[in-house]
């Protein structure tokens, strides 16, 4: 009971969002950080980081400023 559909080509909206998915509107976001609980706060509060880049880069820069070890976590629980 198995059947596949091979598609020849994408459907215009499946196409369409596809082509896009590359772009956005802006080309660097601002990123607030806030502490909560016992965390120290930043220097920096506000950072700008390139709209391409991915929200690893944010923890790698979050570890780096707060001067954690990649073993311990950024994040609260």
């Amino acid at each position: 009971m198995s059947a596949s559909a091979v598609l020849s080509n994408l459907p215009r909206d499946a196409t369409s969002a596809l082509a896009t998915v590359g772009q956005f509107a802006q080309d660097k976001v601002l990123v607030r950080f806030k502490p909560i609980g016992s965390a120290p706060s930043l220097s920096r509060e506000v950072c700008k980081i390139s709209s391409a880049q991915k929200f690893e880069a944010i923890v790698a820069y979050l570890r780096r400023v707060l001067k954690v070890q990649s073993t311990d976590s950024v994040f609260s629980t």
